[in-house]
């Protein structure tokens, strides 16, 4: 299964219902990862890689092949976690432009889908390949 194909089971799905356990395990073992937003402040990774991050309002989030970076050094000044930043690639989450609460943005080579709060647009996901990162 590739991303396209992923996303046209995730597209017009209800929030608190974005996915499912049986999508999740198609999607890990297809190398694939969903990303979407969840209540006003977070980024949701499942698929492949399965994580999320708070992105309050917005803002970019790095992520790589192993996905989100970790600052193992609990040091903001750390050289070993600026490597990691200066590597990944980032994922620009949108916090109310245009029709959706959520959309995102990145180089990475992605497809979108739709969630969908009764009649109204809620978030425009992703799916892309981890291999793509």
């Amino acid at each position: 299964m590739n991303a396209k194909e992923l996303t046209n089971m995730l597209n017009n799905r209800s929030i608190g219902n974005e996915t499912t356990e049986e999508i999740e395990i198609i999607a890990k073992n297809n190398g694939l990862v969903i990303v979407f937003g969840a209540s006003d402040d977070l980024i949701e990774f499942r698929g492949a890689i399965n994580d999320e991050a708070g992105c309050y309002g917005g803002g970019q989030i790095p992520f790589n092949q192993s996905g989100l970076p970790v600052n193992k050094c609990y040091d903001d000044n750390c050289p070993y976690y600026a490597k990691e930043l200066n590597s990944a690639r980032q994922i620009h989450a949108i916090w109310c432009v245009g029709d959706y609460a959520w959309s995102y943005d990145t180089d990475i080579p992605h497809e979108t889908f739709s969630i969908m709060d009764g009649e109204d647009k809620y978030c425009q996901g992703i799916v892309f390949a981890l291999k793509d990162v």
